[in-house]
C-alpha cells in the first residue's frame, strides 16, 4: 500500500514537473526571442510599427497598388531551435497581404532558417486611412513573437483650377433693409485647392477661390450681384475623413444693386463657418453659413445672413 502511494506520488511530480518545464521553456523562448521581428526602415515601439505612405494626385488608370515592406528576424531567435526553425507567419490583416521569404546571400538568409522577408499588400490608390496587418513568429506550436504593423496612409494633393457651381440665399437684415430674402445660383472659380494631411500645423483641408453670385429678390424680378475672393480652410490640421470636415473662412468683395430706388455699390466682407460635406481630390460638396459686412454707409441696408450649398469637380 505505501509502495503505491509512493508511486503515484513520483508520478504526480513527474507530471507537475513536466508541465513547468514546458512553461518556463516556452516562457524562455519567448523572452530570448522578444522583439526579434524588426521592420527595415521602421521604428518599434512596443509591439507596434508605424508607416507612413504619401498619396499624391491619385492614378485614374489603376485602382490598386502594392505597398512593401521589407521585415528582418534577429539571428538569437534561431540559436535555441533544434528540431525546427522560427518561420514568420500573418496572423490577420485588413487588406490582401502576402508575405514572401527572401533567399540569397544578399537577403542575409541563414542555412538553417530565413531571416528576411518582404510583405506585400494591396490597397485602393485614392483612399486614406490605415491598412494593418499583424504578423507572428512561431517556432511549432510556440509563437515567439509578434509584430503590428500599422501602415498610415496620408493624402497630398494640391490642384491648380477647379470649377464649382452653389446657391445661395441671402436675408438682409438691418435696420434700413428691405427684409426680402434673396436667392439664386452662384459660380466658384477655385484658383487653388488642396489637401494635406501629414499635419504640419495648418489645416489640412483649403480652397482660394473667385465667386460670383447672382440674386432675385422672392418678392419680385429684381437683381443684386454679388462677388468676391474668398478663402474656406478646415478647423484641423489632420482630417483623415473625406466626411463632415468642419471649415471657416472669409469673403472679400462687394455688392451691386441690392435697392431699387438706390442703384449703389459697397464693399463688403462676409467671415463665415462652413462644413466640407464629402471631400476628395475629384470632387467637393460644400455647405456655407456667414454674415455679410459691408462698409459702413450701407451697413444698416446690406448686412445680413448669407448660406449656400454648392459642389465643385477638379479641371487640372
Amino acid at each position: 500500500m505505501i509502495l503505491f502511494a509512493s508511486l503515484r506520488l513520483n508520478q504526480s511530480l513527474i507530471l507537475i514537473s513536466s508541465v513547468l518545464f514546458a512553461m518556463t521553456s516556452l516562457s524562455d523562448a519567448r523572452a530570448f526571442c522578444k522583439g526579434g521581428i524588426s521592420v527595415i526602415d521602421g521604428e518599434r515601439h512596443g509591439d507596434t510599427v508605424e508607416l507612413e505612405t504619401i498619396l499624391t494626385r491619385p492614378d485614374r488608370q489603376r485602382k490598386l497598388r502594392t505597398w512593401t515592406v521589407d521585415i528582418k528576424i534577429a539571428k538569437r531567435c534561431f540559436r535555441r531551435s533544434r528540431s525546427s526553425k522560427p518561420v514568420l507567419k500573418i496572423k490577420s490583416a485588413s487588406n490582401t497581404s502576402q508575405l514572401i521569404p527572401q533567399y540569397g546571400h544578399h537577403k542575409g538568409s541563414l542555412s538553417d532558417g530565413v531571416t528576411t522577408y518582404q510583405l506585400r499588400v494591396d490597397r485602393e490608390v485614392a483612399a486614406s486611412g490605415e491598412t494593418e496587418t499583424v504578423l507572428v513568429l512561431v517556432e511549432g506550436e510556440k509563437e515567439l513573437d509578434r509584430i503590428r504593423i500599422v501602415r498610415i496612409h496620408l493624402m497630398n494633393w494640391s490642384s491648380g483650377f477647379r470649377l464649382g457651381v452653389q446657391y445661395e440665399g441671402y436675408s438682409p437684415n438691418g435696420a434700413g433693409s428691405d427684409q426680402s430674402l434673396w436667392h439664386g445660383p452662384s459660380v466658384q472659380f477655385f484658383l487653388g485647392s488642396w489637401i494635406d494631411q501629414r499635419n504640419r500645423r495648418r489645416p489640412s483641408h483649403g480652397q482660394v477661390y473667385w465667386k460670383t453670385s447672382l440674386l432675385s429678390r422672392a418678392e419680385g424680378g429684381e437683381l443684386s450681384l454679388i462677388y468676391g475672393f474668398g478663402t474656406q480652410v478646415s478647423f484641423e490640421p489632420d482630417a483623415l475623413r473625406r466626411w463632415m470636415i468642419p471649415t471657416f473662412g472669409i469673403d472679400i468683395g462687394g455688392i451691386y444693386g441690392l435697392n431699387q430706388e438706390t442703384r449703389s455699390h459697397s464693399f463688403q466682407l462676409t467671415p463665415q463657418l462652413g462644413i466640407l460635406i464629402y471631400s476628395s481630390p475629384r470632387f467637393t460638396i460644400s455647405s456655407r453659413m456667414g454674415y455679410i459686412l459691408p462698409m459702413v454707409s450701407a451697413l444698416e441696408r446690406h448686412r445680413g445672413f448669407i448660406g449656400s450649398l454648392g459642389a465643385s469637380v477638379d479641371i487640372w
